[in-house]
């Protein structure tokens, strides 16, 4: 009986974590635009967020040729390459990514980095909120 329960509870996956924060939130001297780095240990991902787009960001040593693929809840994983990795960016691979965690429970990633891949896995909870309130210009 004892086996079996342990059996069960490793074969069950871990629980998502909710660990978004914003890890930078300042103005751009050149622009005066608002931009806030808000990211996910767990998840393994962050996001620039400017007023008008949201950028998805990971540390890998490989910058845009990552092969950065997300997936939110049980949809299909979305492979962001270099021209879809901003909602304002000519592929929609951003905006679909964005639109699907505005109403998703949980963010799975995965991409390639040196000397390994990453794989995260995270809980949505106060991400859409963190970017809303980002977007928003502060008040003087």
């Amino acid at each position: 009986m004892k086996a079996a329960l342990v059996l069960l509870l490793v074969s069950m996956p871990a629980a998502a974590t909710c660990d978004w924060r914003i890890s930078s939130d300042r103005t751009d001297p050149m622009t005066d635009q608002r931009v806030c780095i808000i990211s996910s240990s767990a998840a393994k991902i962050g996001f620039g967020v400017y007023p008008d787009r949201v950028m998805f960001l990971t540390r890998s040593a490989y910058a845009y040729r990552d092969g950065l693929q997300v997936r939110i809840d049980d949809a299909p994983a979305i492979y962001l390459t270099d021209k879809a990795r901003s909602t304002d960016a000519f592929e929609h691979g951003a905006r679909d990514a964005y639109a699907q965690i505005l109403t998703g429970k949980r963010l799975r990633t995965s991409y390639r980095d040196y000397p390994q891949a990453q794989e995260g896995d995270a809980e949505i909870c106060n991400l859409p909120a963190l970017i809303q309130s980002c977007q928003v210009r502060p008040t003087r």
